[in-house]
Parts: structure tokens; C-alpha cells; sequence
């Protein structure tokens, strides 16, 4: 079963075990899509800084 790509919260928290996982093409993929999408201010400025860290941007 894959996850609703509208519940974003679900997307950002799967993208945090995946990066742990070492899946880090599969983060960056479902933070890109809560980065595109999201409109709650704290849950996009969260997956902005994942996707940041995963992307060794300071």
C-alpha cells in the first residue's frame, strides 16, 4: 500500500525514515513533493531543512 500523496505529514515522517535508511534518493523525493504542496508554514520550513540537510546545503 503506498501513502496518500496528499498527507503531507505522513510523506515528511516516511522521508525522515528513509533518509535514515540510507533511501536517500526516496527522501528527497517525497520532501520535494511536501515542499511543493504544503501549505501549513511549519510542516514546509521542516521539510525545507530536511531536504537542506539531505542536500548537504548549509
Amino acid at each position: 500500500m503506498g501513502l496518500n500523496p496528499l498527507d503531507l505529514e505522513a510523506r515528511y515522517r516516511a522521508a525522515l525514515i528513509l533518509r535514515d535508511a540510507g533511501e536517500k534518493g526516496h527522501a528527497r523525493g517525497n520532501l520535494q513533493q511536501v515542499v511543493r504542496l504544503a501549505r501549513d508554514p511549519i510542516l514546509l520550513a521542516a521539510a525545507q531543512i530536511a531536504l537542506k540537510e539531505l542536500e548537504g546545503k548549509p
